[in-house]
């Protein structure tokens, strides 16, 4: 029996039954999460994690950081209910025992992920990982995409890209992306992230080429929101309902970009996922290939859109009852320990798996 087939086996087993029909649907689901600095309290000799150590600037010590593990945990597996969010892209991660701590030693440990995570040449030493449930998504290979930027500029952090098997036995492509950040002027660092979006931009291309009904997925905190150029003209994003409209010819491209467009449920006045000098910015974002809208494809987004998660752990409140004021509770202001998580919130998109073969 070869590996493709023991693997169906396996997804229908662990689903609770054995889909009798090609029409059988269910939930498959895409996290995305910037967690704001997830240091160890170790040194890092190659890079400049110094203000993330007990004696640093941050005063990063083990409690502080076992805390914000455990949270962080909480957060994750409050996603996904009673069945465990399928991927959950992470941004801001130091290293691989960062990610073993949260999959193996805090409550996550019982839900069974397995991660992959870029070893890049960022300067603080931040990358991004992937975690996922092994029993509904199968990884074939991954790669480290490295963003090519100027010289005497700093390096950035490297994109995550793995293609695996869905429970359909599809093959998904997924991108995983924290860009360079906007620390020195937005404008005067929009070159570097134009760059980054065209690494995958060109990745996109290459696999569209093969497999023009690819499924693909590109998820993270890209540090642009959807209308400024690095998305919308350098990697050609816009938004699924504008796609689903085709109102003029650049929505109407088969090699557009979708952006899952967020929406807060829990808080109508939160309108994007970091809030900075009193305004919302939609920096973190879920992005998928035209073929992901479709009723009809083997994973489908049915509403076009992805959840701001905004859930009582997540937020603090200033102003009044009536009218109050959230905003993501941030573990830091400045050097000041703050005790929140992150300064984003989370994403989330269901997405429907149609049938089996």
């Amino acid at each position: 029996m070869n590996s493709v087939l023991i693997f169906a086996i396996l997804v229908a087993l662990l689903s609770g039954a054995v889909p009798t029909s090609a029409t059988a649907q269910e939930r498959f689901r895409v996290m995305e999460y910037n967690v704001e600095n997830l240091f160890d309290t170790n040194p890092d000799a190659l890079s400049d994690d110094r203000a993330f150590l007990p004696q640093g600037e941050q005063q990063w010590t083990l409690e502080r950081y076992w805390a914000k593990q455990g949270r962080l945990a909480r957060v994750i597996a409050a996603a996904g209910g009673d069945v465990p969010v399928e991927l959950v892209g992470l941004v801001e991660v130091e290293n691989d025992s960062v990610i073993t701590h949260l999959t193996r030693r805090t409550s996550l440990a019982r839900l069974g992920y397995e991660y992959m995570i870029t070893h890049s040449l960022d300067r603080r030493g931040l990358d991004v990982a992937l975690l996922y449930q092994p029993g509904r998504f199968r990884p074939l290979s991954s790669e480290n995409l490295r963003v090519r930027v100027p010289e005497g500029v700093r390096p950035t952090r490297d994109i995550l890209f793995v293609e695996g098997l869905l429970p359909t036995l599809d093959t998904l492509s997924l991108f995983v992306a924290h860009f360079p950040s906007r620390r020195g002027g937005k404008k005067d660092t929009n070159a570097l992230r134009c760059q980054a979006a065209k690494r995958i931009r060109h990745k996109v291309d290459s696999i569209q080429l093969h497999r023009p009904e690819a499924l693909i997925i590109i998820m993270g905190d890209l540090n642009d929101e959807v209308h400024d150029t690095s998305l919308s003209e350098s990697m050609g994003v816009v938004p699924a309902e504008a796609y689903l409209r085709r109102t003029d010819t650049a929505t109407a491209s088969p090699k557009a970009l979708c952006e899952l467009t967020p929406i807060c449920e829990d808080f109508p006045n939160v309108k994007g996922t970091y809030y900075y000098q009193r305004e919302w910015n939609c920096l973190d974002h879920i992005i998928v290939s035209p073929p992901l809208l479709n009723s009809a494809a083997p994973l489908f987004a049915p509403t076009g859109k992805s959840r701001i998660l905004a859930h009582p752990i997540l937020v603090e409140q200033s102003g009044t009852p009536l009218s109050p004021e959230v905003r993501p509770r941030r573990t830091y202001l400045g050097t000041h320990y703050h005790g929140g998580i992150s300064d984003h919130f989370p994403l989330l998109a269901t997405f429907i798996v149609n049938g089996f073969e």
